[in-house]
């Protein structure tokens, strides 16, 4: 089965779908979006599916990041 290649704007907004359906509350965090907006249109992959998971990870490891500074400050 080939790969689609697709934009980078539709990996960004799958990915960020994907994410708020995991994340409700993520639809409020505008600057989430924006960074994940940023770091797909640094990546050099053009497959749609990949820059997707790329992009679901970033979030993810943002999400981690920000729960240990949460824990930190307790």
């Amino acid at each position: 089965m080939a790969n689609k290649v697709l934009s980078k704007e539709l990996a960004c907004e799958r990915a960020w779908q994907v994410y708020c359906l995991m994340n409700p509350s993520a639809h409020q965090k505008i600057k989430l979006k924006t960074r994940l907006d940023h770091f797909l249109s640094t990546q050099a992959t053009v497959d749609s599916t990949n820059l997707t998971v790329d992009g679901l990870k970033y979030l993810k490891g943002l999400e981690a990041r920000s729960a240990e500074k949460s824990e930190e400050h307790r």
